[in-house]
């Protein structure tokens, strides 16, 4: 506690503490023994307790380790190498220990590989000394000090702090039932207790509170790059429609959208993304996605007039009926309902046949736009659809070049990113290029070939995107790669020298 008391540098000399199953009894531990002392503000346990006596908790299996260790004098107790030779039978036919799994992770929370790797190095030798005490916990009273004259759970009511007491509904080790004896001889003003997972599902067990959470594996990934080759192809069919679109400083779009994305590597940092400010958590501190980033990896205007307008249904199918010429019945029950519109929203390259035939330079650059916007800054979850809303900022063809359409863009991507991080969310819209994009600039180590460009064209268009390879298997170790280069050297993980990537 000194050592991180030092590092961080508390203004009141006081932590906030989370422990996870033996963490959490030590945070128990130390404030029923210092009291009003503790040297925290608040603490917040999981999965833990010191009085396991109304559970059926299965750490009652390591009672039967404990006299033998003790009439041995065995000093230590080698649980990680007994799991490790054990999870061959517990993850192979005929999967005679695939109980021990159960209690480690409940059912589809963890991915095999992850389970795995926490099996074979998460757990490590038990002092004897530990075990014996440890045993304590499944006596009336609850756990005790080594002399067993100090019983912890007796002045737990003594406690001034506030504490958060997290529980797995299928925890097998430290049922919620043994939280909640616990928390119990906690102050009720002062005590909080949440039992995490649902009778539909899904479920925790000890370690998907702190390592498991859903594992909903790699985001899907809604760009396209389909609608982006069509507008690269374009044949304009009105005089000075093209130096209109080339006015506004967002023709050149269409030359830099990563035609790959590669989401593993994008639902990492999602998992990093923190909604309340808008910034990357990373192991070295925060770093979040700037305007000047979005000037030099895209060229497009960052400063101008602010995107924000809203309009009624209405208001949006009215404006969209003077862009095509059709009227609002036209449009639900027309002929063109198939072709671009259909449910509130526009076909893509369908807005864009229909711009062309109607042969008129301020509509065919307003549906050129239109289609270029949804493609590229501002993608949603429609697939090849386009929201009305776009078309309000469209309509002053004189105003087009005055928007600050990369203020805009980033805004909308910390949008798409915190829905991204919500639970059961599957996807990940917006403009993605950015996103990946600037993870190349920052972070080395997962940089892809690059081609020579003048220092003036847009640094997106410079990265090679690969095509990667599909499969639930190759996505899913990917994603785990890219968890794992997170967590690397600091030197090998981000660059902030400047070089050709400043501002200028």
């Amino acid at each position: 506690m000194q050592y991180i008391k030092a590092e961080c540098k508390p203004k009141d000399g006081k932590l906030l503490a989370i422990g996870h199953s033996m963490g959490g009894i030590l945070l128990y531990a130390r404030t029923s023994r210092c009291g009003n002392d503790s040297g925290f503000a608040a603490i917040v346990t999981l999965a833990s307790s010191v009085d396991y006596t109304t559970s059926n908790s299965r750490l009652k299996l390591l009672i039967p380790l404990a006299d033998p260790a003790q009439a041995l004098n065995v000093p230590v107790v080698p649980l990680g190498a007994m799991l490790a030779a054990a999870f061959p039978l517990s993850s192979r036919p005929p999967y005679a220990l695939s109980w021990l799994n159960h209690l480690i992770s409940a059912q589809d929370m963890m991915h095999p590989e992850l389970l795995e790797k926490l099996v074979l190095n998460n757990f490590c030798t038990i002092p004897a000394k530990l075990l014996l005490q440890l045993t304590t916990a499944f006596r009336e009273g609850g756990l005790r000090d080594r002399s067993g004259g100090f019983l912890y759970k007796d002045h737990l009511h003594k406690c001034n702090i506030p504490v958060l007491a997290l529980a797995g509904d299928q925890d097998l080790i430290c049922p919620p039932e043994a939280v909640e004896e616990t928390v119990k001889v906690l102050p009720k003003h002062l005590a909080t207790y949440k039992v995490f997972g649902e009778s539909g599902g899904p479920h925790y067990a000890h370690y998907d509170l702190v390592g498991g959470q859903l594992d909903r594996g790699v985001l899907d990934g809604f760009h396209r790059p389909r609608a982006v080759e069509t507008l690269r192809r374009y044949k304009w069919s009105a005089e000075g429609s093209k130096e209109m679109v080339e006015a506004t400083g967002l023709s050149h779009l269409t030359g830099c959208m990563m035609q790959h994305l590669d989401m593993a590597l994008l639902s990492a940092f999602v998992e990093r993304w923190q909604p309340d400010t808008n910034t990357f958590h990373m192991p070295f501190g925060e770093i979040s996605i700037l305007l000047h980033d979005v000037h030099h990896i895209l060229r497009i205007p960052v400063d101008g007039e602010l995107m924000g307008d809203e309009a009624s249904q209405d208001t949006l199918k009215s404006d969209m009926g003077g862009l095509v010429r059709l009227s609002v019945d036209a449009q639900v029950g027309g002929k063109w309902k198939s072709k671009w519109y259909d449910n509130g929203a526009m076909h893509a390259e369908g807005l864009l046949v229909r711009g062309g035939e109607l042969k008129i330079k301020e509509m065919e650059v307003q549906c050129y736009l239109f289609v270029l916007l949804g493609s590229t800054l501002f993608v949603d979850k429609s697939r090849d659809r386009l929201r009305p809303a776009i078309n309000l900022f469209l309509k002053d063809h004189r105003r087009l070049a005055d928007y600050a359409w990369g203020a805009g863009a980033l805004a909308y991507l910390y949008r798409q990113l915190g829905v991204a991080t919500r639970a059961g969310s599957k996807g990940l819209c917006g403009c993605l290029t950015l996103l990946q994009a600037w993870i190349y600039e920052y972070f080395p180590l997962f940089r892809p070939s690059q081609l020579p460009q003048s220092p003036d064209a847009p640094r997106a268009s410079s990265w090679i995107s690969p095509r990667l390879p599909g499969g639930d298997e190759a996505r899913q170790s990917r994603l785990y790669k890219a968890q794992d280069g997170i967590q690397a050297p600091l030197e090998q993980r981000v660059s902030f020298v400047a070089n050709s990537f400043g501002p200028q």
